[in-house]
């Protein structure tokens, strides 16, 4: 990232003068170019195996992504090699991603990888909601939250018992799965940053993931305009961020909690 992103972002917890960071970032980006790029970053994917794929209802996990319009028909659920794995994403929480595999015990145990890797049960979300002059809001810490969908429904009423008709609006978070993008030789990581990170902490050299061969850039996830993400032509440079940087070169730094709000305001016609 550019000297000014870096400065701001650690001088975030205030640990650093402007001056000291300045210093810091010169350091990282002599690591960074001293390194030795990986020759080849095309990496082998191996197929999950059978008895914990067939234990893990990977086909509930097929049903649901079935209608993910940016994967198309060519992807499949396969193990990749984390080393070899670019990153598009410039930050990722530590501490979300230690919570996440907390039930995993080791790098032995693939069925509790699969659990959290391609998200084999919907996790509970903590959804908060509000009411302002007019209109309501529904706030998370889930980056994920979103609309849902709108549907006609019934509701029971408390006091009475008797069920009422009534449209719904659904607010949720959006399941998220390890998704890895094969794109011209290399295999980029779209999603999953916090679980590929948390199981790297278990000790995984190989993680589960939905793996998509891409056949044009947009099922990639390059976005131009996105402060966090890493811009295409440094993914696709000869010396791209990987997600094993995260454990090396990266610094740790102190950032305030980030949640997504929704605003719904209401009006009569």
């Amino acid at each position: 990232m550019s000297e000014a992103e870096a400065i701001q972002r650690l001088g975030t917890d205030g640990k650093l003068t402007p001056q000291s960071a300045h210093e810091h970032w010169l350091k990282a980006v002599e690591l960074v170019q001293n390194r030795v790029p990986i020759q080849n970053l095309e990496t082998e994917p191996s197929a999950i195996d059978a008895t914990i794929a067939a234990a893990s209802n990977l086909d509930l996990v097929k049903a649901r992504v079935a209608s993910d319009s940016t994967l198309s028909n060519n992807w499949s659920f396969k193990m990749v090699e984390v080393n070899k794995l670019v990153s598009l994403q410039k930050t990722v929480n530590h501490d979300a991603a230690l919570e996440l595999v907390k039930e995993v015990k080791d790098e032995s145990d693939l069925m509790g990888a699969v659990k959290v890797s391609l998200s084999t049960s919907i996790p509970s979300t903590k959804i908060m909601i509000s009411k302002d002059a007019d209109g309501y809001i529904i706030a998370s810490t889930n980056l994920n939250l979103d609309m849902l969908g709108v549907r006609v429904g019934e509701i029971e009423l408390p006091e009475t018992k008797e069920r009422m008709r009534c449209a719904q609006m659904l607010f949720g978070a959006r399941t998220s799965y390890v998704r890895v993008v094969h794109y011209q030789g290399r295999c980029i990581l779209r999603d999953g940053y916090t679980r590929v990170y948390g199981l790297m902490s278990k000790g995984f050299i190989r993680v589960p993931c939905i793996f998509v061969e891409a056949t044009d850039s947009t099922q990639v996830g390059f976005a131009s305009n996105a402060p966090h993400l890493f811009p295409r032509e440094v993914v696709m440079s000869s010396n791209p961020p990987l997600i094993h940087d995260f454990m090396e070169i990266a610094d740790s730094i102190d950032m305030p909690i980030t949640g997504k709000v929704i605003k719904v305001r209401l009006e009569e016609m």
